[in-house]
């Protein structure tokens, strides 16, 4: 006997109902909190994709390891990829327009590329990362106004469900061309464009 593909249609159709009304009730369970909805990601499937970020930091300035300048803090947006369930990459942009008086600062931009390593992935825990920058300055200033770094940091990531999470970050900036340590505290809002492996 043939069957009709309306007959097909109604039976898939049939099964995504059911299926959806499963999930809603679990949903609705009081022991469903969003830890066990993490869990359940990290022993289904891998989740990869993109993760855009927008957050607040401040850096640290230092003309040799003696001679500090005035902190910037300012707004900074970025965007990252997932690539595994430990390893991420992610790139970072910072722009300032410093007007204090007794600044030489000016305009400041700094762009950061780095590798991150998740310890316990798609849970909430820390990570270490490992990256590049360059650091423009628009005026005069005790030290050159371009310059490549090499950056080293830690952090703690805090998942606020499957695809929302918040970073607490410090990294330790190393300019090619000043024998200084420049330091990087940041706070961001991260969402998760998941898509399953």
């Amino acid at each position: 006997m043939k069957i009709s593909p309306i007959f097909h249609l109604f039976i898939l159709l049939f099964t995504l109902t059911l299926n959806s009304l499963a999930l809603h009730a679990e949903s609705l369970k009081p022991t469903q909190s969003i830890k066990n909805q993490l869990t359940n990601i990290e022993t289904a499937q891998d989740f990869l994709g993109y993760y855009m970020t927008l957050g607040v930091e401040q850096i640290s300035l230092s003309v040799s390891n003696t001679t500090k300048l005035d902190p910037v803090s300012e707004s900074f947006v970025g965007i990252g990829y997932q690539i595994s369930n430990h390893w991420s990459t992610e790139l970072n942009y910072l722009t300032s327009q410093v007007t204090s008086e007794t600044s030489n600062l000016g305009h400041i931009t700094y762009l950061d590329l780095s590798t991150l390593y998740q310890f316990t992935p798609y849970k909430s825990s820390w990570y270490s990362k490992l990256g590049v920058g360059y650091y423009q300055f628009n005026k005069n200033i005790p030290f050159k106004n371009k310059d490549f770094t090499v950056n080293l940091g830690a952090g703690y990531r805090h998942y606020i469900n499957a695809n929302l999470f918040v970073v607490l970050d410090l990294q330790a900036i190393y300019p090619f061309n000043r024998k200084a340590t420049d330091w990087n505290p940041s706070l961001s809002l991260n969402y998760l464009f998941a898509a399953k492996k």
